[in-house]
């Protein structure tokens, strides 16, 4: 069946495309495929245009303005600038890190290791600490 506009689905689609949405959804909305609405609605889509342009028009009077989330959203998406955080880590007094891999002790019991490396931590609650 061949797909009939009239003014009430005219409004619908002049809406949609004002509030940007896609135009296959909108299409799909009325049941209809993106080159149907091409083709019966023509006009209604030419309003996306204007849309864009005065949601530009009202971002860049919000940045002129010196709205400061404004700013940052035009810079973010008109300029490429973005948020980034850099940390550079270093070694003793400033010099390389030392990436090379370390040598592991020999295999040695738990008490062995606990008593050479872990002197001044704590032992968990319940563990018998051989006192």
């Amino acid at each position: 069946m061949a797909h009939k506009p009239d003014d009430k689905l005219r409004a619908w689609v002049r809406k949609r495309v004002l509030l940007g949405t896609p135009f296959e959804e909108i299409a799909k909305g009325i049941g209809i495929n993106f080159r149907t609405l091409k083709k019966h609605y023509e006009e209604e889509l030419k309003f996306a245009d204007e849309a864009n342009a005065n949601v530009k028009g009202m971002l860049y009077k919000q940045c002129m303005d010196g709205n400061t989330a404004a700013i940052i959203f035009w810079c973010k998406t008109k300029l490429g600038m973005k948020e980034t955080e850099r940390r550079e880590l270093t070694g003793a007094d400033g010099k390389a890190l030392n990436l090379n891999p370390v040598a592991l002790p020999p295999s040695i019991s738990r008490e062995e290791w606990l008593k050479t490396y872990a002197q001044g931590i704590p032992e968990e609650e319940g563990e018998d600490n051989g006192s």
